[in-house]
């Protein structure tokens, strides 16, 4: 059985202990997000996931509020999973990396609250993450040097998350609360797409994607004074 390498023994491995913590994180991040990432897992005592996929449905009186429902039967998870497409969140009292899908035991499930009726994310902390060793060494071989893996965040990104955040403080479509709804600006693309006739199968995780550079970038959350 392969070697369980914490994040602070990845870092120290790939040269990246003498760099700022918050980079160090999100640089992980980035390696493991990729198609062919670098597999971040943790061992779960108990959680509940989804064996389904989620859907988003228009609620409320106005259909403003969209809410991102599981469509699969709730279950029991426990022991070793793995985080699908991770990102990095900083608050003041942790560090996590978070993550709506997951595969565990081989089969691909999505996180859910309790009820399993509402799509979650899952939130690690980094200190219960970890690497295998023989993971890393793959990866490594894999792409060369693991420093030429490592990039800022592209443009393309930044770009998307500001029209999407544009979009949630001029319309109640696209938000939840006060916070932006990246489902629905993902609907809204995908619709676009089609009214181009262009292919939309590499949009349909754009949701995701989005979230995560909104929470990097601190433009998720809509204060109350910008409405």
């Amino acid at each position: 059985m392969s070697k369980q390498l914490s994040i602070t023994e990845v870092m120290s491995r790939v040269g990246l202990s003498g760099t700022q913590v918050d980079y160090a994180y999100r640089s992980l991040a980035d390696c493991m997000s990729e198609e062919d990432g670098l597999p971040l897992m943790f061992n779960s005592t108990s959680m509940t996931a989804v064996d389904g996929h989620c859907e988003t449905e228009a609620a409320g009186p106005d259909e403003s509020i969209r809410l991102l429902l599981c469509t699969g039967d709730p279950i029991e998870i426990s022991g070793e999973v793995r985080l699908i497409d991770p990102f990095f969140v900083r608050n003041a009292e942790s560090y996590k990396y978070y993550a709506r899908h997951l595969i565990a035991q081989d089969k691909p499930y999505s996180a859910c609250d309790e009820t399993g009726m509402f799509a979650d994310y899952l939130q690690v902390d980094i200190e219960s993450a970890f690497v295998l060793e023989a993971d890393l060494d793959d990866y490594i071989r894999a792409h060369g040097s693991f420093k030429k893996t490592l990039s800022a965040e592209p443009g393309l990104s930044k770009a998307l998350a500001l029209l999407a955040r544009e979009k949630a403080e001029s319309s109640p479509k696209f938000r939840t609360g006060d916070k932006v709804n990246a489902s629905a600006f993902r609907n809204h693309v995908i619709s676009l797409a089609k009214k181009y006739d262009i292919p939309t199968g590499k949009l349909s995780s754009l949701d995701d994607k989005l979230n995560k550079i909104l929470n990097e970038l601190d433009l998720k959350e809509i204060q109350q004074s910008e409405d």
